[in-house]
């Protein structure tokens, strides 16, 4: 197989073959985006709306090491953002990453409020300011502030949450309706978490959000319960924003809602075992990693149920199926293309195996090493990669 040379440009067959897979609506929601290019710059920084807390958010899983030179993430070297800057020259993964502000819980308050203030003052614009970033900002801020925010004088707290309103009306402009998908997701995820969590004007206005985003989990999962990107480690971190809703009490603005998320959650747990190792990680099925923010056994703890181990696990309707036999368990991976419309975490895997001896692997897949567009990705997603 020879791989594109890198940077890859996509001649117009593949363009072609790629649109006739999207709905109308997304197509032209990608037109849009296209035209008017990422939404990095928003209308305000700072809006009134927000007032306080309206209810305490479980905080997400922390995301990046924190350590006296900065804060450590995928492995590379230690960054600090209030020395060095919000943009710094690495991967569009890494700044994604960087602006999620997932280290906050593991960092000493002060030092959490100071890179939280440091943001707002020095990152007005910017790759930031994109919805999934933006969304992913928003869960971690709430979950800090949920922990945090009686220990903050008058002014401190206006301004934080003057600037939280501002990124909650920005992200409400520019769901990514043009990717769909874990991304549209999450947007929705954070603004059903903010109607619910926050107190004041702006969050009541958001209560619509709530139904949105059951309407948009229902969408997205499998007879089985399986994100439909099949991509587990997708499916882990997606569980546990729902568990943060569901754990905020939605009955209190959609009933109907929030019993449609409760019994979606309930199935997003109840297929974990379909992809777990006996060493209570992912298959690397798709874009999917080991040791990722939320595992199949730290979800399953968070959310407080058991997670089977080393027995029998189907998923007819996703494809995937784990068979034991003694110390041996085995996972495979009957393929399946999940979303048409949203393939960008969908690897050359079907028919893939993995296999474990207790809670040893033996034989594994690629998984993703990088997003960035070199030949490795390239190589990582191609069939050639997979067992």
């Amino acid at each position: 197989m020879t791989l594109p040379s890198w940077p890859f440009r996509p001649d117009p067959g593949t363009v072609l073959r790629t649109a006739l897979r999207l709905p109308a609506r997304q197509l032209a929601h990608q037109l849009g985006h296209r035209l008017a290019g990422p939404a990095r710059r928003p209308r305000a920084t700072s809006l009134e709306g927000v007032t306080g807390l309206a209810a305490r958010l479980p905080p997400p899983a922390p995301e990046g090491t924190p350590g006296p030179d900065g804060v450590v993430l995928f492995g590379q070297p230690p960054h600090d953002p209030l020395q060095g800057g919000w943009e710094p020259p690495r991967g569009p993964l890494y700044l994604y990453t960087l602006h999620y502000h997932g280290w906050l819980q593991r960092e000493p308050p002060a030092r959490a409020l100071a890179t939280i203030e440091h943001w707002i003052a020095h990152h007005p614009a910017g790759v930031g300011w994109e919805p999934y970033p933006t969304a992913m900002r928003a869960l971690h801020w709430i979950g800090w502030l949920s922990g945090h925010l009686d220990d903050l004088d008058g002014p401190t707290r206006r301004r934080l949450l003057a600037s939280l309103a501002a990124q909650l009306r920005h992200l409400e402009r520019h769901l990514e309706l043009h990717l769909d998908g874990n991304h549209l997701w999450t947007d929705l995820a954070a603004l059903a978490t903010a109607a619910l969590a926050l107190d004041g004007p702006r969050p009541v206005a958001l209560a619509h959000a709530v139904g949105r985003f059951a309407a948009t989990v229902a969408a997205q999962l499998t007879l089985d319960g399986l994100h439909r990107e099949r991509t587990p480690t997708y499916h882990c971190l997606l569980a546990e924003q729902l568990a943060g809703v569901v754990a905020l009490h939605p009955e209190r603005v959609d009933p109907h809602a929030a019993a449609a998320l409760r019994s979606d959650l309930a199935r997003m747990l109840a297929v974990l075992p379909a992809f777990t190792h006996p060493d209570g990680d992912v298959a690397l099925w798709g874009d999917s990693q080991r040791d990722a923010p939320v595992t199949p056994a730290a979800l399953a703890a968070r959310c407080g149920v058991d997670l089977p181990l080393g027995t029998d696990a189907n998923a007819p309707s996703s494809g995937l199926f784990r068979r034991a036999w003694g110390p041996w368990t085995v996972l495979w991976n009957a393929g399946g293309l999940g979303m048409p419309q949203q393939v960008g975490h969908i690897h050359g895997d079907w028919l893939g195996l993995e296999l474990s001896l207790g809670d040893e692997r033996v034989v594994v897949d690629a998984g993703a090493g990088t997003y960035d567009r070199v030949a490795e990705r390239a190589y990582a997603r191609s069939t050639r990669a997979h067992n």
